[in-house]
């Protein structure tokens, strides 16, 4: 076996130890590690019909809850107690237009993108970052 074929195969195995996987796509993806939280953050006195169906669509919610993930609809104005374990979400949500898209996994970094503009365009998203 030559030396740059056991080279390669060191790092795939350490790749795959530290849980980094590597996917072809748009996008940043979330390496796997706790559970997904996707939190819409939005200014409800602007939601179009077109916003509201996306977040009532029963396919995305139904994903939703067969995947154990934590979906929840903020409103940036919305301030509280109740809203100090979604901050991360508010404070990401500032740099990006609204209705914004705010993806995290355990406590990691957030991922934060627009909303996407149709139901399956968000179901689409949400698979990708559920693994």
């Amino acid at each position: 076996m030559t030396t740059a074929k056991r080279i390669a195969i060191v790092v795939l195995c350490c790749l795959f130890a530290f849980g980094v996987y590597l996917r072809h796509g748009e996008g940043p993806v979330i390496a796997p590690s706790g559970p997904l939280t996707a939190i819409v953050v939005e200014d409800s006195s602007h939601r179009t019909p077109a916003i509201g169906a996306v977040l009532t669509d029963p396919t995305l919610l139904a994903f939703v809850a067969q995947n154990n993930v934590s979906w929840r609809v903020i409103d940036q104005a919305e301030a509280g107690p109740d809203l100090v374990d979604v901050q991360f979400a508010l404070d990401g949500a500032k740099n990006c237009p609204l209705p914004a898209l705010v993806l995290r996994r355990g406590a990691g970094k957030p991922t934060v993108i627009a909303l996407p503009g149709t139901a399956e365009a968000c179901l689409a998203v949400l698979k990708r970052y559920a693994g």
